[in-house]
């Protein structure tokens, strides 16, 4: 099995695409949708509303941000090869995989992972995650305050102080499924 990890920065706009993706009654008119399938799409963590689940974070948290930074969350995706779900045994791999990519990202993200959903009806099976990615910054004189960073938690391939790259996600997820 190959397993893949997609991660992509959010901004509002994005947010607000991602949730409409998730829509049952809108994916019908999706060209890369199997619509008798839409049924088997379930929701892990969170509600039927990625967007109202991000929302609702931001809203009891309300985390600091820099100036100007537009990110609400970070979009997950989580893959394993199509070849992986054929077989006889398909919804019992299916499973194994829903379960260890879950709780792959609950240890990594913890209380940042704020929605999953299970996508079964397009060609290949996927998990969309929403995290937010937050850290506690504490100041000089001890006052700790919750920050949201894309980039303290995923870093960024240009960045030489990044905390991870691309490639260690990569290697993490696909070594935990």
């Amino acid at each position: 099995m190959y397993a893949t990890i997609r991660i992509r920065r959010g901004d509002a706009r994005y947010l607000n695409a991602m949730s409409r993706h998730g829509d049952p009654a809108l994916r019908s008119n999706m060209k890369n949708v199997d619509s008798d399938r839409t049924p088997l799409n379930r929701i892990l963590v969170g509600t039927k509303s990625m967007e109202n689940d991000v929302k609702a974070f931001h809203a009891n948290i309300n985390p600091k941000r820099r100036k100007g930074d537009d990110t609400q969350y970070a979009h997950v995706l989580l893959l394993a090869s199509p070849e992986y779900f054929q077989g006889d045994d398909n919804s019992l791999k299916l499973e194994n995989w829903i379960s260890s990519s879950i709780s792959w990202a609950k240890k990594e993200f913890g209380k940042g992972l704020i929605h999953a959903r299970l996508d079964m009806d397009e060609s290949t099976p996927h998990i969309d995650l929403a995290i937010v990615p937050t850290y506690i910054k504490t100041t000089k004189r001890g006052k700790k305050t919750e920050w949201l960073s894309f980039r303290q938690k995923f870093g960024i391939p240009a960045d030489p102080n990044r905390k991870f790259s691309y490639e260690e996600w990569q290697d993490k997820y696909a070594n935990s499924v």
